[in-house]
């Protein structure tokens, strides 16, 4: 495959953007199965650029950089209860974290409620 298309995989898995020498290449979104989703760059079949990851199991939502499947570099992590993790993160694990913002109905962040 090479330029744009869509490809429906035998487990339900559906990759539809930009392919080069048979690999997810350049900018697409991939539809697993299971309802999660990523939507971004692609570099050898692997999330690697800046993309959005959506999962569907637990509604949490991380927005950042990726490098070669990974998180890797600074992204935003949004938990489905509204708290917003921003850090930075290295072979797909949390580095270190720059800010975390509570939800604004949380107990945390008006203590005094």
């Amino acid at each position: 495959k090479h330029g744009e298309g869509e490809l429906l995989y035998a487990n339900g898995d559906r990759f539809k953007g930009e392919w080069a020498d048979d690999r997810a290449c350049g900018f697409g979104i991939f539809c697993y199965a299971n309802g999660n989703r990523y939507e971004g760059q692609w570099m050898d079949d692997k999330r690697h650029g800046r993309g959005v990851f959506v999962c569907a199991e637990d509604g949490t939502v991380y927005e950042g950089e990726w490098g070669f499947g990974r998180k890797e570099g600074r992204g935003v992590l949004k938990f489905s209860n509204g708290h917003v993790l921003i850090g930075t993160w290295k072979n797909g694990d949390l580095a270190s974290v720059q800010d975390f913002q509570f939800a604004a109905d949380s107990p945390w962040r008006n203590p005094d409620l």
